[in-house]
């Protein structure tokens, strides 16, 4: 069983999203907190913007899409929750060095879609458990980034 499901709804959403920025955008995100990978995905690929390409590639990501993920982050390019994302990153790494990561300079989705095949590989461990805190912090910056 995938245990992002459950950490992503412990996130707190405000009640109205109706004024969201990006209303299409912040719906795709809700979806996929809800585990409605179909209808996230329909909306998703409906965006063209980085935002929407954004989702879209975690969406792959998280049914272990490897490619396919990486071919959307290409298309995000440099996004705005980058730095945000890499910031939390670095906090999570920092009180967990067993994980033999190196964040680097700035934020690298890459790299992150390889921790993610990693962990995948290993259910239940250490490292599965630090990129669903690192997921956590990227769906929610996200999807901060959507609503205003």
């Amino acid at each position: 069983m995938n245990p992002l499901p459950a950490a992503l709804q412990a996130i707190e959403i405000p009640s109205d999203t109706s004024s969201a920025r990006l209303p299409a955008a912040v719906k795709a995100g809700l979806l996929y907190r809800a585990g409605k990978w179909d209808q996230a995905h329909s909306i998703a690929q409906d965006i063209h913007s980085a935002e929407g390409s954004f989702w879209h590639a975690i969406l792959h990501r998280s049914e272990g899409d490897w490619s396919n993920s990486a071919y959307w982050f290409r298309k995000v390019g440099s996004h705005a929750a980058y730095p945000s994302i890499h910031a939390d990153t670095l906090r999570v790494l920092a009180s967990q060095p067993e994980a033999g990561w190196n964040a680097g300079e700035v934020w690298d989705p890459f790299r992150f879609n390889e921790w993610c095949r990693q962990a995948a590989a290993l259910p239940a461990s250490k490292k599965e458990e630090i990129v669903i805190q690192i997921q956590v912090s990227e769906w929610k910056h996200l999807f901060e980034r959507c609503l205003r």
